[in-house]
């Protein structure tokens, strides 16, 4: 509007007159319009009156009594003001719901008349305590728990046996597979991490037998245990398993682990029954 840059106008040529010391100035003409951007061109009056009688986007010539001059339509920024005070602390939001924690739980049993098979079929029966911990981490796709299955979760678990073995009569070593000498007995220790995945978030050591004999359930399907009828697994992986079976009596040690051939690789050791003291 032409009032507005009228306005905007006077403002400007107030601060030229401060700058230059000038006294008062008035318009001769008024009908330009710009930018804020924009530098203006005039002509000043040198008497008293300062009359500014042209303004122009563009330098001219001024007449005889007059003088040039140019000023912006926006002025350099002022200092910045002082920094204002801090508005009070929102409200604290509600507490989200907590999230899937771990949940383990442990049961121990005690294993008797366990067939211990080598490398060239049973050569041992064991009994020992075995202790295994379930523990259930976060929710996996269904589709890892089998067709059918709506929920999933991860598990891992880590097994852990200690007890004694006892060769069977007419038995062959476990691992070079030549004939045992007589019987031998001793101690055996070891155990296994394990990984699957169950239908149930619902572990629980109730169903795991404090006594067991024989040789059901296999080791690798022992965590089933753990889990309410009707739960569909992916097949459980026995990891890093490692047993060592020691007869003091023949200073014989045989090894049966993951990373050395089933017992069978350099180092592994084996069970015959023929004095090494």
């Amino acid at each position: 509007m032409v009032q507005d840059h009228v306005r905007r106008l006077a403002v400007t040529v107030a601060a030229l007159a401060a700058a230059t010391g000038a006294g008062t100035y008035a318009f001769a003409s008024t009908a330009v319009h710009a930018s804020s951007s924009t530098v203006y061109y005039g002509c000043v009056q040198e008497s008293r009156s300062h009359l500014i009688t042209d303004v122009h986007l563009k330098p001219v010539s001024c007449p005889a009594g007059t003088f040039g001059a140019h000023w912006g339509q926006v002025g350099p920024q002022g200092p910045a003001g002082p920094q204002g005070a801090t508005g009070p602390q929102g409200a604290t939001g509600p507490q989200g719901p907590a999230g899937p924690s771990d949940l383990s739980v442990t049961a121990v049993t005690s294993v008797s008349s366990r067939d211990d098979s080598g490398n060239h079929g049973n050569w041992a029966t064991d009994a020992f305590s075995r202790t295994v911990t379930v523990t259930r981490h976060g929710a996996a796709p269904a589709s890892h728990c089998g067709a059918g299955a709506t929920d999933c979760w991860f598990y891992t678990a880590s097994l852990a046996d200690s007890g004694t073995f006892a060769t069977d009569v007419s038995a062959n070593s476990p691992n070079a597979g030549t004939a045992i000498s007589g019987t031998v007995s001793g101690s055996m220790a070891g155990g296994s991490k394990v990984e699957f995945y169950a239908s149930s978030g619902s572990p629980s050591a109730a169903g795991v037998p404090a006594v067991v004999s024989g040789d059901s359930p296999s080791t690798t399907d022992w965590v089933e245990q753990f889990f309410p009828g009707g739960t569909q697994f992916s097949a459980p992986s026995l990891l890093n398993w490692s047993w060592t079976y020691n007869a003091p009596a023949t200073c014989e040690q045989w090894v049966d682990a993951y990373n050395n051939g089933d017992g069978t690789g350099a180092g592994a050791g084996d069970i015959t029954g023929v004095n090494h003291c």
